[in-house]
C-alpha cells in the first residue's frame, strides 16, 4: 500500500496539515476514522504542488458528528446540512467535513438520494477513478492510500475512466468535468468511457439550466479554456445542450489571454462570447437556455445588438468621439466579447482602445466650472461637458486652459448648447 504522508506534509500548507492531523486523532478517540478525499490525493500522487482545499470524510461516525468533531478540535461550524456535511473553521482555516455516504439516482439528471454509507460506498459514488481514492488520517496509518478502483494505474496511464457503465446517465454534468480534467492533465478518455459518454448525450437534456451553467462557469475558470471547449465540442456536448453554437478556437485563445479583472466579469464575457459564436436567432437563446442572471443576460443581449454596429465602427474616418458615442450605449463586457470575437484586427484594436482608454476620458472642467464661466444651469451644462469630452478625445485640446477658452468662446457665441452637438 502506498503512503503519501511525506508528500502531504510537503504540499499541504501547515495550518491545513495540522488540522487534518487533529481531525484524524479526534476521530480515533470517538471511535471513527478520518480520510482525506478529493483532488488533494489525486494531485499529490501526480506530483502537483498546487493546493486548493481540504476535504475530509469520516466513517463509523457517532451521532451529530459535525458538531462533535468540531468541539473535539476546537473548531467552529460555519455551516452544516441535513446530509452530515459541514464547513468548519479552525483558527481562520476552513475545510469541508463529510460523513461517508452512498448515492442512488431515481432518474437521469435528478439530484441523488443520499444515505449513510461506508468508505467503499463513498468512493464508489465518485465520477472517475482518479478521484475515487482516499488517504488515511488516523495516526496508526496516516497517509496510507486506499484505491479500490485502480485510480493510481489510470494516473500513470493518463486516462479518465468512469466507475460504472451508467455514470454519465446518472449525472451528465460529469461530461463537463471530464473535459476539464482531460485538458488540465492532458489525459484521454478510456475507450469504454468515451463510448459511455457518446451514448449518454441525450441525457444532457435532463440537466437543469442552473446546473449546466454552473459547470460551464467552472470551464471558463480553467487555465486552458479553448482546449476544454474544443473537447466538449468534439464530443457533441455543446451541440446537444446549446444547439446552433459553434466553438471557434481563436476567440477563445484571445479570451484565455485577456485576463478579466474578476471572476464575475470573466463569466459574463464568456457567456457573451458563447452567444456571439452561435445563431442569435436560435430559440431559446443562450441567456434563456442557461438561465443567466440579469447582469450576464444584459451582457449577452448587448453583445448581440452591437454586432449590427460593428461595420460602422471600422470606418477609416471614424473619430474617437464617434466611437465613444456608439459604445457608451453598450455594456463594457459586451464590447470586450466583441473585441475577442472579431477577426478584424483593426476593429478589435479600436474596441480595446475604447475599453482601456477612451471610455475613461473626461474633461478637466466639471459642471461647477462651466457654470462659473457663464453657462446657465440646465441641459446646457451637460451639452458643454459632452463637447469638451469630444474635443479631448479627438485631440482638439489637451490643457484645462484650452477648455476654459473653448467654453468662453461658446458662451459669447451662444452656439454651444445644441443637444445634437
Amino acid at each position: 500500500m502506498r503512503n503519501i504522508s511525506r508528500a502531504l506534509a510537503r504540499v499541504v500548507p501547515d495550518p491545513y496539515f495540522e488540522l487534518a492531523t487533529s481531525v484524524g486523532e479526534a476521530c480515533v478517540e470517538l471511535g471513527a476514522r478520518a480520510y482525506l478525499v478529493g483532488g488533494v490525493v489525486r494531485d499529490v500522487l501526480m506530483g502537483w504542488i498546487e493546493f486548493g482545499d481540504l476535504d475530509i470524510m469520516i466513517t463509523d461516525a457517532p451521532p451529530d458528528p459535525i458538531n462533535l468533531i468540531a468541539k473535539a478540535i476546537g473548531a467552529r461550524v460555519v455551516k452544516s446540512s441535513l446530509f452530515s456535511t459541514g464547513r468548519l473553521d479552525l483558527n481562520g482555516t476552513e475545510f469541508d467535513l463529510t460523513v461517508a455516504r452512498s448515492e442512488s439516482y431515481r432518474a437521469p439528471g435528478a439530484l441523488p438520494d443520499v444515505a449513510p454509507g461506508v468508505l467503499s460506498d463513498d468512493l464508489a459514488r465518485r465520477d472517475f477513478s482518479i478521484n475515487a481514492m482516499a488517504a488515511e488520517l488516523s495516526p496508526d496509518a496516516f497517509g496510507d492510500v486506499i484505491d479500490p478502483h485502480d485510480g493510481q494505474a489510470d494516473l500513470e496511464n493518463a486516462v479518465l475512466r468512469t466507475l460504472h457503465e451508467r455514470s454519465f446517465h446518472e449525472d451528465a454534468t460529469r461530461m463537463l468535468r471530464a473535459a476539464r480534467y482531460a485538458a488540465r492533465f492532458e489525459f484521454a478518455l478510456e475507450p469504454r468511457t468515451r463510448e459511455q459518454l457518446r451514448n449518454a448525450l441525450p441525457h444532457l437534456r435532463a440537466i437543469s439550466p442552473v446546473r449546466f451553467r454552473n459547470d460551464l462557469q467552472r470551464v471558463f475558470d480553467e487555465p486552458d479554456v479553448p482546449e476544454v471547449l474544443a473537447l466538449l465540442d468534439s464530443w457533441g456536448v455543446i451541440a446537444e445542450y446549446l444547439p446552433g453554437t459553434a466553438i471557434d478556437s481563436k476567440p477563445w485563445e484571445r479570451f484565455r489571454a485577456a485576463k478579466p479583472s474578476d471572476q464575475g466579469q470573466r463569466h459574463r464575457i464568456a457567456f457573451a462570447l458563447l452567444a456571439l459564436t452561435g445563431d442569435p436567432t436560435s430559440h431559446p437563446t443562450v441567456d434563456v437556455r442557461l438561465a443567466l442572471d440579469a447582469d450576464a443576460t444584459a451582457a449577452v443581449r448587448s453583445a448581440i445588438a452591437l454586432q449590427g454596429t460593428l461595420p460602422e465602427l471600422d470606418a477609416d474616418d471614424l473619430r474617437p468621439s464617434e466611437l465613444v458615442k456608439a459604445l457608451d450605449t453598450q455594456i463594457p463586457d459586451a464590447v470586450a466579447a466583441n473585441a475577442l470575437a472579431t477577426s478584424n484586427v483593426n476593429l478589435s484594436a479600436r474596441l480595446a482602445l475604447y475599453l482601456d482608454t477612451y471610455r475613461w476620458v473626461k474633461p478637466a472642467l466639471d459642471g461647477h466650472d462651466v457654470i462659473g464661466i457663464g453657462v446657465k444651469q440646465g441641459p446646457a451644462v451637460g451639452n458643454v461637458l459632452a463637447r469638451l469630452r469630444d474635443a479631448r478625445l479627438d485631440g482638439e485640446l489637451d490643457l484645462r486652459e484650452e477648455e476654459v477658452a473653448l467654453v468662453r468662446q461658446a458662451v459669447s457665441r451662444q452656439d454651444f448648447f445644441d443637444p445634437k452637438g
